[in-house]
């Protein structure tokens, strides 16, 4: 895997220590998924129009989730999206991320629809282009500095709109985050910790 990192890293500019360490983070390299490769078990419920989805199927507004344990019926479309459920036949166990970097499909179902996402290189490239997408986003509201840094990695977690509103109350980019397979709240820490222990070993290697 880590020729991949480097590979990804070279590509895109992302650091390779980075994408490392949120893969570690997020799946511990795939080793806490399950054997189809996917993660975030929890059921989440959908809501349409704040009324839970039952037998009445999707509706074209983009639905949220709330972590309650009730589906939506197996046939159900969203306008062109896939049902979750019935997806490549994989996500049957209602798991939510996908590969080694967790694409999440509630946020990114057309790419999912698309790519082959169990592919190690193809999931890395996309967790690559999440996280640069999150930097230029911070970077258009003039967010600088470790802020720009912690922002960016906790926007893959819990998305950019929460993190801009955690800047915009002068809350911590952290507090909405969950911590992967390690814990809570403490997302971007536990990846730059991640990254910082990864540098030292790859500098620790002999020349």
């Amino acid at each position: 895997l880590a020729s991949l990192f480097l590979q990804v890293g070279r590509e895109t500019g992302v650091d390779p220590f980075i994408l490392a360490a949120v893969a570690h983070v997020e799946s511990r390299f795939g080793s806490a998924l399950k054997p189809d490769l996917t993660g975030d078990c929890e059921p989440r419920t959908w809501y349409t129009q704040g009324v839970p989805v039952q037998n009445t199927g999707w509706t074209s507004l983009k639905p949220k989730y709330f972590g309650k344990p009730l589906f939506a019926p197996a046939n159900a479309t969203l306008g062109n999206a896939p049902n979750p459920l019935q997806l490549h036949g994989s996500l049957t166990s209602g798991c939510w991320g996908l590969g080694l970097m967790q694409i999440d499909y509630n946020q990114r179902w057309s790419w999912v629809s698309a790519n082959n996402w169990r592919d190690p290189l193809t999931n890395i490239r996309k967790g690559a282009s999440i996280l640069q997408e999150n930097l230029k986003a911070l970077q258009a509201k003039n967010v600088t500095g470790e802020l720009l840094i912690r922002g960016t990695i906790a926007a893959y977690n819990t998305g950019i709109g929460n993190v801009l509103k955690s800047i915009s109350i002068g809350r911590d980019v952290d507090a909405t985050t969950a911590g992967g397979v390690f814990g809570n709240h403490d997302y971007s820490r536990r990846v730059l910790s991640a990254q910082n222990d990864f540098v030292a070993k790859f500098r620790a290697l002999p020349a």
